[in-house]
């Protein structure tokens, strides 16, 4: 008689067979669903009853199989790269959000089927995969640039994945990518320890490109993205129902994202994370660019009620990201004679100036930031503090020394 499992939860696509009260056999299985309607991912059922136990046996590991995409006499053994296929098309579509789906694909197409696709599951070894991963710092995978370190651990968390799956279902006796270390930042990268470095505008060269874009359709946004640190998704699926600009300080409530389809489109989706679902108290800048925008949008004759976008494209659709970097940041940035930003790096100058200029309390930049923890934004701004320590000091110094010299004049 088999272990009880009770108290304990079958995986998704494992599915059961049981004897009905009546006789009859059920068979049942779960699997993850992405319901783009809502843009979350969903648990479907799938069951049937059938006469006799062979018969719901067989109907549970066709069903099993065709989520895997496969037919009952496919290859055991089949290539990396025509599995990775089938497990992005019938295991990762379905059940994530379509920004992962194309961050895995991205993965698969360019990194890790030409160099390891030819390979059959079972014989790929863990040393291939280390392999593959010293290639891509050493500027030998596919002829391209050396990739940066948070990359290529991305990758390996791709690839681990997907073996993972694949030892699940049989296909191969255990996961080579289990013992590989995950990519680690070294010199050939030119990174340190704890990510790659921070490019940022000052607050002095962030007030030169306020000055030079006034004016320019785009102004007001490169003054909310440096005064609130949104991200770019966050700050162009912006409603104007988010806001409130008529107390003091006005606030703002990130609730949603505007992401990018493959192929083109776009499409809105909660926050990333519980701590992005937050609320700001803006700066007096943001709070005063905001309500220039919906005087300028009114201007256009666009339409700012409370369902519709605070920083939309001239038609009053969701705006291109990367059209708003290449048509209007980047060229902007260069007639201010300022050094070239992406839109997340706007984000960065926030972060940069609250905490290395303006000495606002590291907890609180985290709060704005949308980060889960402190360790989070540490170990991307923990740099631009190098300097607090000694700053301590030297207070401690002054502060010290004077009530030494008073102590001196009253002895």
């Amino acid at each position: 008689m088999g272990k009880s499992r009770k108290g304990k939860k079958a995986p998704n696509g494992s599915g059961s067979v049981w004897q009905r009260p009546d006789g009859r056999w059920g068979a049942a299985l779960s699997y993850p669903y992405y319901d783009p309607d809502t843009g979350r991912t969903r648990t479907k059922r799938a069951s049937t009853t059938k006469k006799v136990w062979e018969a719901a046996h067989r109907w549970l590991m066709q069903k099993q199989n065709d989520l895997l995409g496969g037919v009952p006499d496919a290859p055991q053994n089949p290539p990396l790269g025509e599995y990775l296929d089938e497990w992005l098309r019938n295991v990762v579509e379905p059940s994530v959000a379509p920004k992962t789906h194309e961050k895995r694909e991205y993965h698969v197409r360019v990194h890790i089927s030409p160099a390891l696709g030819h390979v059959r599951l079972k014989d790929l070894q863990a040393r291939q995969i280390h392999t593959l991963y010293v290639r891509m710092a050493r500027m030998e995978s596919q002829g391209r640039a050396p990739l940066a370190a948070s990359t290529r651990r991305d990758i390996h968390t791709t690839l681990k994945m997907a073996l993972k799956q694949a030892v699940r279902w049989g296909l191969m006796p255990q996961n080579p990518a289990d013992l590989v270390d995950p990519p680690k930042p070294t010199e050939v990268d030119g990174e340190e320890e704890g990510g790659e470095e921070i490019r940022a505008l000052t607050d002095e060269q962030a007030r030169v490109l306020f000055e030079t874009t006034a004016g320019k359709r785009w102004h007001h946004y490169y003054v909310a993205a440096v005064r609130t640190g949104l991200r770019p998704g966050e700050l162009l699926g912006l409603r104007w129902g988010d806001l409130d600009l008529g107390v003091d300080p006005a606030s703002l409530r990130v609730r949603r994202t505007l992401a990018i389809k493959q192929g083109g489109g776009f499409y809105f989706k909660p926050p990333k994370s519980k701590a992005s679902r937050r609320t700001l108290a803006l700066h007096w800048e943001a709070s005063d660019a905001l309500k220039a925008q919906r005087v300028r949008l009114a201007g256009e004759g666009l339409p700012f009620g409370k369902g519709d976008l605070v920083f939309p494209s001239t038609t009053g659709s969701p705006m291109n990201r990367n059209n708003l970097r290449f048509r209007h940041l980047q060229p902007d940035l260069e007639a201010a004679g300022l050094p070239r930003l992406t839109l997340h790096e706007l984000r960065h100058t926030f972060a940069s100036i609250m905490l290395h200029e303006w000495r606002v309390y590291p907890d609180t930049v985290r709060e704005m930031l949308g980060h889960e923890s402190i360790t989070m934004t540490m170990g991307l701004y923990g740099h631009l503090m190098e300097t607090a320590q000694a700053d301590a000091i030297r207070a401690l110094r002054r502060i010290h020394g004077g009530e030494l010299e008073a102590e001196e004049m009253a002895g």
